[in-house]
């Protein structure tokens, strides 16, 4: 039975390889050297870093399904295309040790070799741990032949008996080869580098015949039949990616041989039969191919090639193949929410409002986060994509999630947009958050709580308004500051007050100011304020030649 501890390293070691799965996406997604990128990147090492550094090694076990910590699964992926345990299992990794002194660099690169073994099925990912040439991280593969080495004190019981079986293997072979016996019955021929030089040469000059056999397009039978038997055994989805692959390595290289028109078909029914068979992992991936092309595109022939490119992209913008794409994620799709997400990041422009649309629809949490998360990275390019969230009629649970995001991520004349149209919600928490968001993030309101603020019971509030509102000179804080000059309390002001007021009126007026200026130069008052009403008086007649004088 499992201790609290070994619970605990569980759980641990599970939020390590979360971390990789976020990192693994953004390494899609963006750009290796994007801001994203980079905070996943940094998540991931720092949190496997600092579960050595507790637990001394994190041993991980490699199955066919998924990775194992203590013998409970730390990761699983249902897509196979994407599952990292499978394409380490099935290059004969059975253990990964990773111990504590692992640095910022090995732990980087341990997730560039995972994310490679991931994305490129012809990789041997033993052979990239090897290239890496780790100091702090070890790993178990089955292969008899693997060279013997010293055995860590850190892996398994298991993975040592492995070890030790390898090594035996290794040491039976190696004594074959040198025993008396065996010497003298391996032959080699050393060639002449110089005459294989000039052999090479008038090959290449074409001067001789070659000899039969030597047809370099020969294709041989048996490696037909392989191919073929392979081909066979290829589900729709991968069949798909190699028609597409073939056809734009053609188009790249003879463009007038594979009509562009043919490309745009190929590509149209690419995208028309993920939808079909609401595979949104194989649309997202051709969606990924064709971003490549993309950016690899020569300004000398943008216009050609980038709109067959983007052909697809065009398609599936379309109003009707949007709402198809969506119902497909709203039912039973293949990848699932993560897929959708790579899709709608793919699309570009319009894709925040198609996010939005499924999240009004959707009913499960996972697709409302992954939802949620991609429209926060997306808000800032297209803000008023989030208005059908803050409509009255929808939940005031949905209209708070849209709110966050806006006080996080818009500015400008859409935040006051969006939260006006927030400010009109039927739940009284949404229109609350809303307003308090509407007087602290915009300039609207921010003058608006200014000129509330004049009549505050607190001297420093009244004042911090009345600068601030004269400095703007905004114009409908006049009927304010006349409110305000014109009650009995105003005479119980100090003067530099009552002379900030009459500022306020000046700048914030103007012309428009005159007549209320002129009304308070013969203000009238009693008996025991006379010195504070001609003080008023003054105020107002100096406000006067200011304008008449034009300042």
């Amino acid at each position: 039975m499992a201790t609290d501890t070994d619970q605990q390293r569980v759980w641990f070691a599970r939020e390590v390889l979360q971390l990789f799965v976020k990192c693994f996406t953004n390494l899609k997604l963006f750009p290796h050297h994007h801001v994203h990128v980079k905070s996943a990147m940094d998540a991931f090492t720092g949190r496997l870093r600092t579960f050595v550094g507790m637990h001394e090694v994190l041993r991980i076990g490699v199955s066919q399904d998924n990775l194992t910590v203590e013998d409970q699964p730390i990761y699983e992926e249902e897509n196979r295309n994407e599952n990292l345990a499978f394409r380490l299992y099935v290059d004969g990794l059975r253990e990964i040790a990773i111990v504590k002194g692992v640095t910022v660099e090995e732990a980087q690169k341990l997730a560039m070799v995972f994310y490679e073994a991931i994305v490129d099925t012809k990789i041997d990912s033993t052979l990239l741990l090897w290239e890496a040439d780790f100091r702090s991280i070890e790993y178990v593969a089955i292969n008899s032949l693997s060279e013997q080495w010293d055995q860590p004190d850190y892996l398994s019981q298991d993975a040592l008996k492995l070890l030790r079986d390898m090594n035996t293997d290794v040491a039976g072979i190696v004594e074959n080869l040198t025993s008396p016996g065996a010497r003298d019955t391996y032959s080699f021929e050393l060639s002449d580098g110089g005459k294989e030089l000039e052999r090479a040469k008038e090959i290449d000059a074409g001067s001789e015949d070659r000899e039969e056999g030597e047809d370099i397009f020969a294709i041989d039978d048996g490696a037909l039949q392989a191919f073929q038997r392979e081909v066979m055994a290829w589900g729709p989805d991968r069949a798909l990616r190699a028609i597409v692959e073939a056809s734009l390595d053609g188009y790249a290289v003879a463009r007038d041989v594979l009509d562009q028109d043919l490309v745009r078909w190929l590509l149209r029914e690419a995208v028309e039969m993920s939808l079909r068979n609401k595979d949104l992992e194989l649309l997202a991936s051709l969606l990924q191919r064709l971003e490549g092309e993309l950016q690899l595109v020569d300004e000398d022939e943008e216009d050609e090639a980038e709109a067959v490119f983007r052909s697809a992209f065009v398609y599936l913008r379309a109003p009707e193949n949007l709402e198809r794409l969506a119902e497909t994620v709203l039912g039973q799709a293949i990848g699932g929410p993560k897929a959708y997400v790579r899709v709608l990041g793919l699309l570009g422009e319009g894709s925040a409002s198609a996010a939005v649309q499924a999240f009004l629809r959707s009913e499960t949490k996972e697709l409302r986060d992954a939802l949620l998360a991609f429209l926060g990275d997306r808000v800032t390019a297209e803000p008023l994509a989030l208005l059908p969230m803050l409509d009255p009629s929808v939940p005031g649970e949905i209209a708070r999630s849209a709110l966050f995001l806006v006080s996080k991520k818009v500015r400008g004349k859409p935040l006051e947009e969006l939260l006006g149209a927030a400010r009109k919600h039927k739940d009284g928490k949404v229109t609350e958050y809303a307003t308090q968001l509407w007087r602290t993030t915009t300039d609207e309101g921010r003058l608006q709580t200014l000129m509330e603020s004049i009549f505050s019971e607190h001297k420093p509030d009244r004042m911090r308004a009345a600068t601030q509102l004269a400095q703007a000179a905004h114009r409908p804080a006049l009927e304010s500051f006349k409110k305000a000059i014109e009650a009995a309390t105003f005479l119980q002001r100090d003067k530099d007050e009552r002379a900030a007021y009459f500022d306020g009126v000046l700048k914030c007026g103007g012309q428009a100011a005159i007549a209320f200026l002129q009304q308070q130069a013969q203000r009238s008052g009693g008996l025991f304020n006379r010195g504070v009403i001609n003080e008023t008086r003054e105020m107002a007649t100096s406000a006067l030649e200011k304008l008449k004088k034009g300042r």
